[in-house]
């Protein structure tokens, strides 16, 4: 299966999902474009990671990104329930 693929069926799950916890029967959740995007070192995954974490702000659904329970994080990018924009490095 390829990646576009996998991505069109996480859409079509999750809009479903968003629509009815909003009691909508249907609408538009998702952008139409789906672009795949190399991360092409720490700095660059720290931009992106922080942008997915911001979007649920800036759509209004939280106030501040740990209130949003839809993005998983790794236990390594938290330290004492409280978000640190790098994972530590073992020495």
């Amino acid at each position: 299966m390829a990646i576009g693929e996998i991505v069109k069926s996480i859409k079509s799950v999750t809009a479903r999902q968003i629509n009815h916890r909003r009691g909508q029967p249907r609408g538009s959740v998702w952008m139409t474009d789906y672009y795949e995007r190399n991360v092409r070192d720490d700095q660059d995954f720290e931009v992106k990671l922080e942008y997915m974490r911001q979007n649920p702000v800036k759509q209004g659904l939280v106030k501040r990104p740990e209130e949003w329970d839809a993005l998983w994080l790794n236990d390594e990018f938290l330290r004492d329930g409280a978000w640190v924009r790098r994972p530590p490095k073992d020495n």
